[in-house]
């Protein structure tokens, strides 16, 4: 009996929807961030540890696992990666203080980095052959909507939605355990290569002729990203305590407004120079007032949040 198996336009974009489920989870969590704060009664200081914890495991991920699935094969490494996101998510629904929350960011960096590598190449081998530059191009839109996504839909479950502190991540377990079914029924044309130990021992360089431009736009690289940290980990709860309000929409919305602002200023590929140029102006224009307007407002509401969700909670 023969196998079921996609075809390969179905199979991409299955896997542009699981990539995107990635960042979806990694974005889920800032909205409860402002709760966590509250109930556990952490420092801010401890609160971007929890988000930079995730980017360290990232980065360390990547590093060491970029190449595996080079020579292991797509699937294995999509899998692997599959297996320890849900145990993140597992991680999530079962924490009952920082420690719990420190574990479940760490193995979702570890899970997201395994997945990324794995997953750019594996759209690159099936996107449509009339389209080359489809597979770069939807590999670099889907985290991006998929942060979006997670922080908004996240925020919709935590003021809508029963239990809130749990739903977002056992709806995104449920979620995971699909897409790990659903992996035998795509194909992976990848040609596998010896060696796969010696890929995980990282490589790091910029060849000679990039070097130049290379030095010229890292600045700006990590100006970028360091941006998106701070809102990814402080925007909810400098919202909420700038608005004076209790609606997790509000943080929610901040990582949804800078995802928009990003992709668009990132766009250029698609977008008149001159629109790129204005939508990275307005980019800066709004990150120097959100810095003088957090500077001069405490933040007072996390224990409006608090008291909001478990009044709703009973």
């Amino acid at each position: 009996m023969a196998r079921l198996k996609l075809s390969h336009a179905a199979s991409f974009w299955l896997l542009a929807t699981v990539f995107a489920f990635f960042l979806f989870a990694a974005g889920a969590p800032s909205p409860l961030y402002v709760v966590y704060e509250a109930m556990w009664h952490f420092s801010s200081l401890t609160l971007t540890a929890i988000f930079g914890v995730y980017a360290l495991a990232l980065l360390a991920a990547l590093l060491t696992t970029g190449r595996l699935s080079d020579h292991l094969g797509r699937r294995p490494v999509v899998l692997l990666a599959l297996m320890v996101q849900i145990v993140s998510m597992v991680a999530f629904i079962a924490a009952r203080g920082v420690g719990m929350l420190f574990a479940a960011r760490v193995l979702q960096g570890l899970g997201t980095g395994l997945a990324t590598g794995a997953l750019s190449a594996w759209l690159l081998d099936l996107q449509p052959p009339d389209n080359p530059r489809l597979g770069s191009l939807v590999a670099s839109v889907a985290p991006v909507a998929g942060l979006a996504a997670g922080a908004l839909v996240s925020g919709l479950l935590v003021q809508y939605g029963p239990d809130p502190l749990h739903l977002v991540f056992s709806l995104l377990c449920a979620v995971f355990v699909l897409a790990f079914a659903a992996m035998p029924v795509i194909d992976d044309v990848a040609m596998r290569t010896p060696g796969w130990l010696q890929s995980m021992r990282p490589q790091i360089g910029v060849p000679p002729a990039a070097r130049s431009l290379f030095a010229a736009s890292a600045p700006s690289l990590i100006a970028t990203w360091a941006l998106g940290g701070l809102y990814l980990s402080l925007g909810p709860s400098l919202a909420l305590s700038l608005l004076k309000s209790d609606s997790y929409l509000a943080g929610a919305g901040v990582i949804v407004a800078l995802m928009v602002v990003y992709w668009l200023s990132s766009s250029s590929f698609f977008l008149p120079l001159r629109v790129s140029a204005l939508v990275s102006t307005t980019l800066c224009k709004g990150c120097s007032r959100y810095i003088r307007v957090s500077a001069i407002h405490p933040r007072h509401c996390e224990a409006h949040a608090h008291n909001n969700l478990f009044a709703r909670d009973g």
